[in-house]
């Protein structure tokens, strides 16, 4: 089933915001925290640095 646009609008700001704040600040060019959004399915994941060229 499909989300509406302003459901899925709403979904990103809140996602958005919940993923800016569990990173503080002072770490955040190190890791971030990133969401996908396929159909009915939300993703939640990290984003890091290659520590290996």
């Amino acid at each position: 089933m499909a989300m509406a646009l302003p459901e899925r609008l709403s979904l990103e700001a809140i996602l958005a915001q919940y993923c800016e704040k569990r990173v503080p600040l002072h770490v955040r060019n190190k890791v971030q925290m990133a969401f996908r959004i396929e159909g009915s399915l939300v993703t939640l994941y990290e984003k890091r640095p290659r520590l290996y060229g």
